[in-house]
């Protein structure tokens, strides 16, 4: 059983460069100005200004701008069918304003439109030409479309086109062309203010994290996999070999449908296949957007977090894979509830922002009805905000900043009598509601320091290590079958990583995720201790990197069994040669490690120590600067939290007692330079539990105390 796929780029920093990378650390909000009177947008504009904020998020709905009228199409840009139109003048006004924009033409947008604020011609109900997107069961994958249902709970649900429907690209051409041409180009930057496009959503249809049988066993989904498998195999007569099959041609071969545990180790390779191809099939759609885009400006997508099921973790590896995106930069989104209550939350975050370095396009600052009620709190969407910020982030973007009350039933059939969205931290009427003020702190905070921040380092003594063809493999497995999957050979990918994130989060250990297959010899060699779930089956340059992990005196940490073949089912003893240097644990004895012999074994004590006093779900990381004795700490209190958070951390080689008061379920960020307390920004209150205290830090015999209680902003000028 060989697991392999398109040979990946290996450019020794884990990650495919990108041309004109966003290198800022990046503050912006999202405001739809399709939603507001346009007589509001400079106002609104002000407003968002006085935030500290000086960049716009802003999607450009295909549906809202092509019209239909006595049967015949028309695009409006400058408002002459309506002025909330006008995205020209909005953009126009921007740039007279000092804004930046980051242009979101879609195709499809989400953002709570009508059928996703795609044109209702593209339908496959309305366009019999267009195929729809269906799942392994040949389900059309479906979204809320053009009409309310009988019992007004919500939109009737119609199908949505298969992405690679030529039928469909023609119009997706047509659109992106056209709002390149009249919109994105003449207000692209440098000279104007668009310094990026999105392209989709949350992948194409806010479906990125979904699983490989979710989607899409379309006609024109199937010819490209079938071309993936004639790249990836070379012929049929090797395709057979490697899989145990009698196939003729690429067109007798069809995709698998549903999991049944094979017999033979052989039969892996269908379900490893389809699952290699997600990622594939995704590069192809964003290749194909993209182009269609005709500008010199960075490209950028925003992925969605992985979902919460068994499989969660290992399908959205097999689909989301930063490293192979065709000249993209990674981005992302939240919308997977409430940090500050689910540990799962910040699990799945750390996976998100832990894969690549991105920006965070999406976080929840004004929805608490269509969403968990408790983003009414300005202290739950700062905790949020900087859970993602402390895993990674390099810029955060308040969704969204600016209430609107002025939809059309075109746009949105569910939202015109009410604000959307229902707690910005600018109301509908223009008032700076409570949350306003944390977010100005916040901007205050990371327009001083954010760029510095980015030139530092979280303190990782710890790393996973990403074998992707492992994960391709996991994601199918049904919980019954996992006995007889791991005599073949297959490692249990997505549970041994939940409770390696588990492991660093209890005991305060900060880590990173690496793709074996795309890291350059000699990159984790940063690491004392590198854990992977292995397998029987690795490539022979992955292992060839292992061992020189290993004789570089790396501790690799083994959960499965030592790889002993090659991606070509050939014996390979690499690793088994020095078995005696590497530690091995089957996922049982892994599954069964607590925080002392996760300490045991990870053999270091780099990081943080924490005192007595730290509750259980507090967590602690701490980033470093390479060339200067800057130190940034982000500390999250727990639900039980009572009393300050004290904990050791070491910076240039001296190790420091630090101590911050906080209120439960609150954040805080503190910048160190030359082992003095230089800035801070600390969530004083929290207004859900209604519990506030007067801030203090201390550093070795350095205290600050705030002077009321309350969020407490402190920024200094060294």
């Amino acid at each position: 059983m060989a697991l392999q796929n398109i040979p990946p780029v290996a450019d020794g920093k884990n990650k495919k460069s990108v041309t004109n990378e966003i290198k800022e650390f990046l503050i912006s909000t999202d405001y739809p100005y399709f939603r507001d009177d346009p007589k509001n947008w400079e106002d609104r504009l002000n407003k968002i200004k006085s935030l500290g904020i000086s960049v716009l998020t802003s999607y450009i709905p295909w549906r809202h701008h092509e019209i239909e009228i006595s049967g015949t199409r028309q695009f409006d840009f400058t408002g002459k069918t309506s002025p909330n139109r006008d995205v020209v003048g909005f953009f126009q006004l921007c740039q007279d304003m000092g804004f930046k924009v980051v242009a979101k033409p879609g195709p499809f947008i989400h953002a709570e439109l009508n059928y996703g604020g795609l044109p209702n011609w593209v339908c496959p109900n309305i366009n019999l030409y267009i195929e729809p997107m269906l799942s392994a069961e040949g389900i059309p994958f479906v979204w809320g479309g053009i009409e309310k249902k009988a019992d007004g709970t919500g939109l009737e649900e119609l199908p949505l086109p298969s992405p690679l429907d030529p039928v469909f690209l023609v119009q997706v051409e047509k659109w992106l062309r056209t709002v390149t041409e009249q919109v994105i180009a003449p207000f692209a930057g440098p000279s104007g203010p668009v310094i990026c496009v999105q392209v989709g959503n949350e992948g194409i249809y806010s479906n990125y994290q979904r699983a490989p049988w979710a989607y899409d066993y379309s006609n024109s989904s199937l010819f490209l996999f079938r071309k993936y498998l004639q790249q990836t195999y070379g012929d049929v007569n090797n395709y057979n070999r490697l899989h145990g099959t009698n196939y003729t041609d690429w067109q007798s071969i069809d995709a698998p449908r549903q999991w049944k545990c094979p017999a033979y180790p052989l039969e892996f390779r269908q379900y490893q296949d389809w699952s290699a191809y997600q990622s594939y099939y995704m590069r192809e759609i964003f290749g194909k957007l993209s182009g269609y885009i005709p500008v010199n400006l960075p490209f950028v997508i925003n992925a969605n977090p992985p979902t919460d099921d068994p499989f969660g973790l290992d399908a959205w590896l097999s689909r989301v894979n930063p490293d192979e995106l065709p000249n993209l930069q990674y981005g992302y989104t939240n919308w997977i509830g409430v940090a500050c209550k689910d540990p799962g939350v910040i699990e799945r975050y750390q996976i998100l922002t832990k894969r690549a370095k991105g920006i965070n396009y999406e976080e929840n600052w004004g929805f608490s009805k269509l969403y968990e009620k408790e983003f009414e709190y300005p202290s739950v969407c700062f905790f949020q905000t900087m859970i993602q910020i402390a895993s990674g982030a390099k810029g955060y973007n308040i969704y969204t900043g600016v209430g609107t009350r002025h939809a059309t039933a075109d746009l949105d059939l569910l939202h015109q009598e009410c604000d959307y969205p229902d707690c910005a931290p600018i109301t509908s009427d223009g008032q700076a509601a409570p949350k306003a003020e944390i977010v100005r702190l916040m901007d205050e905070f990371f327009t001083r320091w954010g760029s510095e921040f980015l030139e530092c380092e979280p303190v990782c003594p710890v790393a996973f290590g990403l074998y992707l063809p492992y994960a391709q493999n996991a994601v199918w497995v049904a919980e019954q079958d996992w006995e007889k999957v791991a005599s073949m050979g297959i490692p249990n990918h997505g549970q041994a990583l939940q409770h390696f994130q588990r492991l660093c989060l209890a005991a305060h250990v900060d880590f990173d995720i690496v793709n074996l297959q795309t890291s350059g010899i000699g990159q984790h060699q940063g690491y004392p201790t590198l854990v992977l779930a292995s397998g029987r089956i690795m490539d022979k340059l992955t292992q060839e990197k292992l061992v020189d992990h290993v004789q570089s005196g790396v501790n690799l940490v083994l959960i499965g069994e030592i790889p002993s073949k090659d991606s070509n089912d050939q014996p390979l003893l690499l690793l088994d040669e020095i078995k005696h240097k590497i530690q091995v644990v089957t996922i049982e004895e892994f599954l069964n490690w607590d925080q002392i012999n996760w300490n045991q074994r990870r053999n270091t004590t780099t990081g943080i120590t924490p005192q007595n006093s730290i509750s259980g779900n507090t967590h602690i990381w701490q980033y470093s600067h390479p060339q200067q004795d800057i130190q940034y700490l982000f500390i999250f209190s727990g639900s039980d939290t009572n009393k300050p958070v004290e904990f050791d951390f070491t910076s240039q080689c001296i190790k420091r007692n630090f101590e911050l008061l906080l209120p439960p379920e609150c954040a805080g960020v503190v910048r160190v330079f030359n082992g003095q307390i230089s800035s801070l920004l600390i969530k004083g209150k929290n207004e859900e539990l209604q519990k506030e205290v007067t801030p203090f830090c201390r550093l070795d015999e350095q205290t600050l105390i705030a002077d009321k209680p309350g969020d407490w902003l402190v920024v200094e000028e060294y």
